[in-house]
């Protein structure tokens, strides 16, 4: 009976080690920052030191932390490119790509106090991605000799929190939302020397828009136009 009885209780704490999660990781990255995203398991957090850094797609749910860390891109390429949920990217400086950092089809992602600048497109993008935080970042200098135009740039996005993000000089907007954003708060932004300071161009309803900064804009602080109600 002892002997069942240890049997049991063996196979029983097997069972229990194999079906417990496995201890999230922090990894130091000094090089191919690509690479040790590949390599790293879900919410591992990688802490990314100084250097200039190649383009990168996030395809998981990591923490990425940047100590004096660039990213930068060329030609049609997005420097950072999310396309998994509950990602943080905090910290870097990303710079000359075609898009900065953007963030396609997600949710619970954390963009946080990184400086985005020089991009063709916007500075920082959320396509059809809801529930995502975007605060405390620089989005600046964007568009101004692409296509783009955007400092921090939301389409078909809803239930964001834009949050004390700094959009300064882009090619005409600080922050644009078109088409179908709803229902995300834009607070405490200072969005200046643009030539739209907040531009909603059509369907964009049920936004809080409070606390913002936007003077010193070239045509208006604050513009919505088709079928922009209720906010």
């Amino acid at each position: 009976m002892d002997l069942l009885r240890n049997i049991v209780y063996c196979i029983l704490l097997a069972a229990l080690l194999i079906s417990s999660p496995a201890a999230c990781a922090t990894l130091q990255v000094s090089s191919d920052l690509q690479s040790a995203i590949d390599a790293a398991s879900s919410s591992d957090t990688l802490e990314v030191a100084a250097g200039v850094y190649e383009k990168i797609t996030v395809d998981k749910s990591i923490n990425l932390i940047g100590n004096g860390a660039v990213i930068r891109a060329g030609g049609r390429d997005a420097c950072v490119a999310i396309s998994a949920d509950n990602v943080t990217i905090s910290g870097f400086l990303v710079e000359k790509g075609f898009y900065g950092i953007k963030l396609d089809h997600v949710r619970g992602c954390k963009i946080s106090n990184n400086t985005v600048i020089y991009c063709a497109q916007p500075g920082i993008a959320l396509l059809y991605s809801d529930g995502n935080i975007i605060s405390g970042n620089n989005a600046s200098f964007n568009g101004i000799v692409g296509e783009g135009w955007y400092g921090i740039y939301l389409s078909n996005s809803n239930h964001n929190l834009i949050a004390d993000n700094q959009a300064y000089g882009n090619g005409a907007y600080g922050i644009n939302l078109f088409p179908s954003c709803r229902n995300n708060t834009i607070t405490g932004n200072r969005l200046q020397g643009n030539m739209y300071g907040l531009y909603m161009f059509r369907d964009c309803q049920g936004n809080v828009i409070r606390n913002n900064d936007m003077s010193e804009n070239t045509n208006s602080g604050l513009d919505l136009r088709f079928n922009c109600t209720g906010n």
